[in-house]
C-alpha cells in the first residue's frame, strides 16, 4: 500500500505539464521569501488559500489542479515533511495572508527578455500589467503571434499554413486555401480535374510552384494516406482484438455448454435405469397380484362350500323347499313321495 511519502514523491517526479502553475512569475524570484511562495508550483501565490491541517499556503487554483486529477478525492501536501492528506473541506480562503500578498513589491518577469520591460509595483497590480503589455495570442499549430483573439480566430480559420494549403494549380482550380484534411479529397474534385486536363492539353501553362508548396503537397498527400492507412490498420487491430475476445468466449461457452450436455447424458442414462428397474417392479407386482387375487377367489370359493360344515361333530342337514315343507307341516299333510320320486 502506497505510502504518503509514496504519494509525495510520485507527484514530486511528475512533469510540471501535468498540473496547472497558477502562480505569478516575477523576477528574483529565487530570493523571494518562501512564505511568498506557493507550496505546489513554487510561484508568487495567486488567490491563497491556507492547509488547515499543516498550515502550509498556496494558489487556490494550483491546489483544485490536483484535486481533479486526484481518484480518492485526496492530495498530499508537497511540504517537506509534511504527511498529511488533504480535501477540499480542510481548505480555507486565506484574505489575511491576501492582503499582504497585494502590497509585496515586485519586478516584472520580463525584465530581462529583449526588449526589456522596467515595470516595478505591487503585486495586486501585476496581472493588469502583464495582461495589458505581455498578453499575446498564440496559434498552437504554427506558433505565431497575435495581439487580438479576433485576429487569432481569423487566422485558424482561413490561412494558417499548419491548417491550410494553396492547390498547387491556382489559379486555374481556385485561389482559397484548403484544409490540408480536406485537400486529399480536393484533388478528386471535378474542378481539380479539369484544371489537371486543361494543363495537360496545352490550354493552361503549368503554373510554377516553389519548391516549398511542392514538397507541401506531397507531404500532405503523403500524410494524408498515412492517416489513412494507420486509421485503417488501427480499426482492423480492434476487429482482430473483438475476434479474439469472442473466440476465447466461444471457447468458454463450448467447454459449459458440454459439460451440461454430458451430465444431462448422465441424467437421461439415470433416468433410463430407473423407468427399466420400475417397468420390471410393476411387471412383478401386476404378476403377484394376480397371482393373490386367484388366491382369494379360491379360498372365498372354499369358504361358501364350507359354510354349513359343524365344527363340533354334529350333522347339518340340507333342507330344500323350507317353506312348502313347513306349510306341509302344520296342514298335516303328508308329502307326495311319489310324485317327488316321479
Amino acid at each position: 500500500m502506497a505510502t504518503n511519502k509514496d504519494l509525495k514523491e510520485d507527484a514530486q517526479t511528475k512533469s510540471s505539464s501535468e498540473f496547472l502553475h497558477c502562480g505569478y512569475q516575477v523576477n528574483g524570484m529565487d530570493k523571494a521569501q518562501d512564505k511568498w511562495k506557493c507550496i505546489f508550483c513554487s510561484w508568487i501565490i495567486k488567490e491563497p488559500i491556507q492547509l488547515t491541517e499543516c498550515g502550509h499556503r498556496g494558489c487556490r487554483g494550483c491546489f483544485e489542479s490536483r484535486m481533479g486529477q486526484a481518484p480518492t478525492g485526496k492530495i498530499s501536501c508537497p511540504g517537506e515533511d509534511c504527511d498529511y492528506e488533504l480535501d477540499r473541506s480542510q481548505t480555507m480562503v486565506d484574505r489575511a495572508f491576501k492582503k499582504e500578498l497585494d502590497v509585496l513589491p515586485i519586478t516584472c518577469i520580463h525584465k530581462d527578455d529583449q526588449p526589456s520591460c522596467s515595470w516595478q509595483g505591487m503585486l495586486n497590480a501585476y496581472q493588469e500589467h502583464l495582461d495589458t503589455m505581455h498578453t499575446h495570442f498564440i496559434c498552437e499549430s504554427c506558433k505565431e503571434l497575435f495581439s487580438s483573439t479576433q485576429a487569432l480566430k481569423i487566422h485558424i480559420e482561413s490561412s494558417c499554413p499548419s491548417l491550410f494549403q494553396k492547390c498547387s494549380l491556382a489559379p486555374y482550380c481556385t485561389e482559397e486555401m484548403i484544409r490540408r484534411e480536406d485537400f486529399a479529397a480536393h484533388l478528386l474534385t471535378e474542378k481539380h480535374q479539369e484544371a489537371t486536363a486543361l494543363i495537360l492539353i496545352g490550354k493552361y501553362n503549368t503554373p510554377e510552384s516553389p519548391p516549398q508548396d511542392q514538397d507541401m503537397e506531397r507531404k500532405t498527400v503523403q500524410n494524408e494516406l498515412e492517416d489513412q492507412t494507420s486509421e485503417k490498420l488501427s480499426i482492423l487491430a480492434d476487429k482482430v482484438q473483438t475476434l479474439n475476445d469472442q473466440t476465447v468466449k466461444l471457447s468458454h461457452d463450448y467447454i459449459r455448454f458440454n459439460e451440461l450436455y454430458q451430465v444431462a447424458n448422465q441424467e437421461v442414462d439415470h433416468f433410463q435405469t430407473v423407468c427399466v428397474e420400475r417397468n420390471t417392479t410393476m411387471a412383478t407386482f401386476q404378476l403377484k397380484q394376480h397371482t393373490v387375487q386367484k388366491e382369494v377367489e379360491d379360498l372365498k370359493q372354499s369358504l361358501e362350500e364350507n359354510q354349513h360344515v359343524s365344527t363340533d361333530g354334529s350333522l347339518t342337514w340340507r333342507v330344500d323347499r323350507v317353506t312348502e315343507r313347513m306349510a306341509d307341516a302344520q296342514s298335516e299333510r303328508q308329502p307326495n313321495t311319489i310324485e317327488k320320486e316321479n
